[in-house]
C-alpha cells in the first residue's frame, strides 16, 4: 500500500459511502510546510480545490525534474499517478478539498461517454482556473 499524502492534514474523507473510484478529502492545510507523494507517487490522478480564495503560495515539484513546477495561485493542476511529487507552501493556511480519481475510474467514464482514450498519465499536469462562479 502506497503511503497518504500529507495524512496529519485530514479531516473528513467520503469513504465512508462505500464509493469506488473517486475519493473526496477535506484537509485543514497547515500555513508553512513541505509534503510529498514518496517516492513512488500517488495511485490516483489528484486535483485539489481550495474555496473562496487562494491563500499563500503553494508549489508542485516533480521528482523527476521532467515536468514544470506548477504555482497554485487561483490555478489548480492535475497530478497524474506514479509521478513521485513534493509540494511546498507558505502562508497557506486554511481548508482544501483533494479529490482522488482512480484511473480504472476514469477510464471507464471515457469509455462510457464514447470519447477516445488517451495516456492521461503522460500528459503534462492540466491547469485550469478556479473562479468564483465553481466557488
Amino acid at each position: 500500500m502506497r503511503p497518504e499524502f500529507a495524512p496529519s492534514t485530514i479531516v473528513r474523507t467520503s469513504e465512508f459511502i462505500g464509493f469506488s473510484g473517486l475519493r473526496v478529502i477535506i484537509r485543514q492545510w497547515p500555513s508553512d510546510g513541505v509534503d510529498g507523494s514518496g517516492s513512488k507517487g500517488l495511485s490516483s490522478f489528484m486535483m485539489g480545490y481550495r474555496p473562496m480564495e487562494e491563500r499563500g503560495r503553494t508549489f508542485i515539484r516533480f521528482r523527476d525534474k521532467t515536468g514544470p513546477v506548477v504555482q497554485m495561485s487561483r490555478v489548480s493542476a492535475v497530478v497524474p499517478p506514479d509521478r513521485p511529487f513534493e509540494a511546498s507552501y507558505t502562508d497557506a493556511a486554511g481548508k482544501i478539498a483533494t479529490f482522488e480519481i482512480e484511473p480504472r475510474f476514469l477510464e471507464h467514464v471515457i469509455h462510457r461517454a464514447g470519447l477516445a482514450p488517451l495516456k492521461l498519465d503522460r500528459m503534462p499536469p492540466a491547469r485550469f482556473l478556479i473562479n468564483r462562479r465553481v466557488d
